[in-house]
């Protein structure tokens, strides 16, 4: 029970407190309300004493405050008096990072960023955003890539063959040639073009390998075991190229691409000189020259094969045929040769005649136009195992008119001449043989002159051939002759030339003098020289004929001077002067000639001395009536009545002194 009580006391003290500071609270509130309701000062109106810089005063009951503006904080000056409004650092306070694309920088009231290259600053988010450049700026990477946006920046994806330059941020060419990542080996050729690039090969030899896009290589063709490739000889193959030699006796033939190279025999026997005096017999690869009994084989060249040990002569023949021979040429030659030769085979039986006919040529005797047959000249060669002299040659002939040729119709049975001739041929009497024409007849025939042109000098001794060496040659073969050591010392060039040995043992230069030309200054060079050169150089070649040269310079002169006036010089014996000198003719008048006097002049010049010696003689002139370039006018009837027959013979044979002398000229 106590314990009860005990308990009870506790509540009750507990509770009466709890009422009594509700009491209290009560009328404390109330006691402080009362007391603003009656006290509260507005101190916003005071402003002289309540300052608020810069912000805004704001007054509430039973005091105020200063508020500043975004970006400012009050700053109390004087306690609750005065305050200030200060900036605030936000980039201090806040630690601003720009969004980590700028740097931030304060501004009263609040803060900016200075974005880095490539960002805009964002007023609303306060932050550096990235610029999309390829929209705004609408790059199109130089045509040649895709733009793509980047932080801060912008590239280029640029099409192949293209890089992205990013100092002018445009894709620009690669010059494949000049980059060390890409190869064009062998002999190729890189060429460069636009966003690509080529490596070309020759056009033969090589062939084109394309390792990667980057490699590709000219690699050489060994066309010996290409099997696009034939060679018919010997094959060697180089770089970039292949040769196909034949052998010795063979000619080289080819398709139109090269590709494919025959080696076919040649046949030698089908060159005219191959075998001189023999029979060809031509050979896989080689040839022979089979040659008649008492003849041995000499080679001249790799081409020529003479049948030596024979002699040669050259002589002409002259036959009338009673028809045209127009298109009968080779069968009048056929003819010919097997007539000539059976003449000199029946002569001489023990002996290999061979005939060859150089030339058929119209003889130069006038004929009428109607006249049908027609007279030919035959110049031929005939060839003798043993030597004659120049009347066997002709004996020999004639003994054959006489016995096989009644009137120059030489008999044949038509076995023996495989040609039908529709006309008859007939023979002179006498074949023409002129000894000192043999050399210059026989080496001007190509067959017969075998000698070097540029070193020897072709002559026909005793019916066979020498080949002289010329001045600063010496002895090679039978041939041909060689430049010697000391060949300027011999003076080989010609017309005051200058030696100059070009290469010792080798060969040698002449430098002509001007009007000459040829390898030792031997040709006149007349398209160089003027007229006067030209008749000096004419007339000291032709060194004995100077003497007409200087007889024509003077008719030259006395047909170009003006009329020359008779100087007086004698008298005749009727006391009037004789001229020494002759007028021009064309200043010689005509109408001199007594009435019914006679031409004492033939057409022909050598009438001409007789008729003025006869006319003289009778104490007369002779005057021609026309005029023409080798003719002259009569002088000698000039002032005739003044002359004695003794002057009139003086002036006659005088004046055809220089007559036949411009007449010779004119028919030279």
């Amino acid at each position: 029970m106590l314990r009860n009580m005990n308990e009870r006391k506790i509540a009750l003290y507990w509770n009466s407190i709890f009422y009594f500071m509700i009491i209290l609270l009560v009328l404390t509130s109330v006691r402080t309300t009362a007391i603003r309701d009656i006290d509260d000062i507005d101190e916003c109106k005071y402003k002289d004493s309540y300052i608020c810089n810069f912000g805004t005063c704001h007054n509430y009951k039973g005091g105020w405050n200063c508020t500043c503006g975004d970006g400012y904080y009050p700053q109390e000056i004087v306690p609750n008096k005065i305050y200030q409004c200060v900036d605030i650092d936000e980039c201090a306070e806040n630690k601003i990072d720009c969004s980590g694309h700028g740097n931030c920088k304060n501004v009263p009231g609040g803060y900016t960023c200075v974005c880095d290259t490539g960002f805009n600053f964002n007023e609303t988010n306060k932050s550096c955003e990235d610029i999309d450049e390829c929209t705004e700026n609408e790059i199109d990477c130089s045509g040649h890539g895709n733009c793509k946006n980047v932080q801060g920046d912008y590239t280029c994806v640029c099409d192949a063959g293209f890089i992205f330059n990013e100092t002018n941020k445009s894709c620009e060419d690669i010059d494949e040639c000049q980059s060390p990542k890409y190869t064009c080996g062998g002999e190729g050729k890189c060429f460069n073009t636009d966003g690509k690039w080529t490596c070309s090969c020759p056009d033969f030899g090589y062939r084109r390998h394309v390792y990667s896009e980057d490699v590709i290589v000219c690699e050489d063709i060994d066309e010996c075991s290409d099997s696009y490739f034939y060679c018919g000889g010997t094959c060697n193959n180089t770089q970039g190229n292949w040769t196909c030699e034949c052998d010795k006796g063979y000619t080289r033939d080819s398709n139109n691409e090269a590709t494919i190279i025959t080696c076919e025999d040649i046949n030698e026997c089908e060159l005219q000189e191959s075998c001189i005096g023999g029979v060809c017999n031509n050979l896989d690869g080689s040839w022979t020259c089979i040659c008649p009994e008492g003849k041995e084989p000499k080679t001249i060249n790799s081409t020529t094969i003479l049948c030596s040990g024979g002699y040669v002569y050259t002589a002409t023949i002259g036959i009338t045929v009673t028809g045209p021979a127009e298109n009968k040429d080779h069968e009048l030659k056929v003819y010919l040769e097997t007539q000539i030769k059976n003449a000199y085979e029946s002569q001489y039986p023990e002996q290999n005649v061979r005939v060859e006919i150089i030339s058929i040529s119209k003889d130069s005797t006038d004929r009428k136009k109607r006249q049908t047959s027609e007279n030919l000249a035959v110049e031929f060669v005939l060839h003798f195992d043993e030597p004659l002299d120049s009347v066997n040659i002709t004996t020999a002939w004639q003994d054959y008119r006489k016995e096989s040729c009644p009137k120059g119709i030489c008999k044949s049975e038509k076995n023996d001449i495989s040609v039908d001739l529709p006309f008859n041929v007939i023979f002179e009497e006498d074949v023409v043989f002129e000894e000192n024409k043999q050399t210059d007849g026989l080496c001007s025939i190509p067959q017969n002159n075998l000698c070097n042109p540029d070193s020897t000098k072709c002559q026909y001794i005793h019916a066979t051939l020498n080949c002289e060496c010329k001045k600063g040659y010496t002895r090679k073969s039978d041939y041909e002759c060689k430049v010697s050591k000391n060949t300027c010392n011999e003076n080989p060039c010609q017309n005051y030339g200058s030696c100059h040995m070009i290469d010792e043992d080798t060969d040698f230069e002449c430098r002509c003098r001007d009007g000459w030309t040829g390898k030792t200054c031997e040709v006149v060079q007349l398209a160089e020289t003027d007229f006067k050169t030209t008749m000096y150089i004419i007339c000291g070649t032709l060194g004995g004929t100077a003497v007409i040269c200087i007889f024509i310079i003077i008719g030259i002169c006395r047909k170009r001077l003006p009329q020359i006036k008779n100087t007086p010089s004698r008298t005749n014996s009727a006391g009037h002067p004789i001229s020494n000198t002759v007028s021009n003719v064309l200043d010689i008048p005509m109408s001199n000639q007594p009435q019914g006097q006679k031409a004492g002049r033939s057409k022909g010049a050598p009438q001409r001395g007789k008729t003025n010696k006869r006319n003289a003689e009778k104490g007369r002139g002779v005057q021609s009536n026309s005029y023409r370039y080798g003719q002259r006018a009569d002088l000698t009837d000039y002032n005739i009545s003044h002359l004695t027959r003794d002057e009139h013979q003086y002036e006659t044979i005088r004046d055809d002194h220089i007559y036949e002398t411009l007449h010779t000229y004119a028919n030279m």
